[in-house]
């Protein structure tokens, strides 16, 4: 690549990874900030994963529509569109004053999430030659989780001193911000499926032709999986850390701080490695640590200092294994990239969902957090049975 050329990916690497930031910060910040959040909503702690499970649903539901249209009508349409309707149900989030118009404004940010990730993606894999891909997706991958490091504790400091509802209206503000910058930096490309087939159509095409690809499908499983893994509890790290080890917003803001750090280096780390040791050592690594650490945390207390620790570590695994999952979700099938990258999003908050809501149950019904550590652990476990079977079936990442 020329130096130039250069200069315009490592700029729209930028931009992207601005977007993921944001989409980063709405959805983590929430999990802090939900003991206060309930208290001057009126509503049970109990119901806090809701927070969660509402917007991930909503992202489940219309990832892969909006992913499937975006190789229809272009990547830099979808992006802008989500963007939009992500700012609008953010700001109308911390406007709320009740629970059920909270919930459905997570719901329209979650819609919004669902074209943002998918379009950034797929833009990666449309500007960015194979050989430095892996290392975008991962720089990009590790802008999202930087947002726990810088966004996440910004967003509990001002909950703690202001209101939650300033929170969400400063990440509505930097939407805007990453609006304007994709409408002036990502490039006005030619849709993959410029057809003449209605939109309804071509996309029910692409979807035949994902759901036709049994190498996809184990791929997925594979997401499904590792996620599940990471939310069974981080949907209810803040009661986690609150009603086990009895510490405060403000020092639960810290623990998570770490922790994020933790998983920026390991996205960082798990982009470089995928070419210098291939996804098939590379996620065994990953989620044998993850298992192992998980437990750790949910047996060390009350002991504060062997979970934190535990939880940098699961952190950095989890963070390590991510840029694996959306590499290969991306190269498989490149004709259908963008509604592969949408399914394999799509996928992540559909085992957001189910975790979130899982993890509660079971930790409301035994008082602790045992059993969800455990089944985190296993669906870790689960994970490289899943890539095992894609890696089988897939001499390379390249269409056949």
């Amino acid at each position: 690549m020329t130096n130039h050329s250069t200069s315009k990916a490592s700029r729209l690497t930028l931009v992207l990874g601005l977007c993921a930031f944001i989409v980063g910060w709405d959805s983590m910040v929430v999990a802090p900030i939900t003991p206060t959040m309930m208290d001057d909503l009126n509503a049970s702690n109990h119901i806090g994963s809701l927070l969660v499970s509402s917007y991930a649903l909503a992202y489940f539901i219309f990832s892969p529509l909006l992913g499937a249209l975006s190789d229809r009508v272009g990547r830099k349409t979808t992006l802008v569109s989500g963007l939009t309707i992500f700012s609008i149900g953010t700001l109308l989030t911390g406007l709320t004053t009740s629970w059920w118009p909270t919930i459905a404004m997570r719901c329209i940010a979650g819609i919004g999430g669902g074209a943002i990730m998918p379009s950034i993606f797929s833009l990666i894999g449309d500007n960015t030659p194979p050989e430095s891909r892996g290392k975008a997706i991962g720089n990009v991958m590790a802008m999202l989780l930087a947002s726990t490091v810088i966004g996440v504790p910004l967003g509990t400091y001002l909950s703690d001193i202001t209101s939650w509802r300033w929170t969400f209206g400063i990440i509505a503000a930097t939407g805007l911000t990453a609006t304007i910058a994709s409408i002036t930096t990502v490039p006005n490309a030619k849709p993959p499926h410029d057809s003449t087939s209605s939109p309804a159509k071509t996309v029910a095409g692409m979807f035949k032709t994902a759901f036709q690809t049994p190498v996809l499908l184990t791929t997925l499983g594979a997401t499904f999986c590792w996620n599940a893994g990471l939310q069974t509890i981080f949907a209810s790290i803040g009661n986690f850390y609150s009603l086990q080890l009895g510490l405060h917003e403000r020092e639960i803001a810290l623990v998570i701080l770490g922790a994020g750090i933790a998983s920026v280096a390991g996205s960082v780390t798990g982009g470089r490695s995928i070419r210098r040791i291939g996804i098939k050592l590379l996620m065994p690594l990953t989620a044998s640590g993850a298992a192992l650490s998980v437990v750790t945390l949910v047996l060390g207390t009350p002991h504060t200092t062997p979970v934190v620790l535990a939880h940098i570590v699961w952190s950095f695994c989890i963070g390590a294994g991510q840029p694996a999952l959306t590499t290969l979700a991306g190269e498989l099938k490149p004709s259908i990239r963008g509604t592969a990258i949408a399914l394999n999003g799509s996928t992540q908050y559909a085992a957001m969902f189910f975790a979130s809501i899982t993890g509660g149950i079971l930790a409301k019904s035994t008082g602790n957090y045992l059993l969800p550590g455990i089944l985190s652990a296993v669906f870790s476990a689960c994970t490289m049975i899943a890539i095992h079977t894609t890696l089988r079936r897939a001499s390379s990442f390249q269409e056949d």
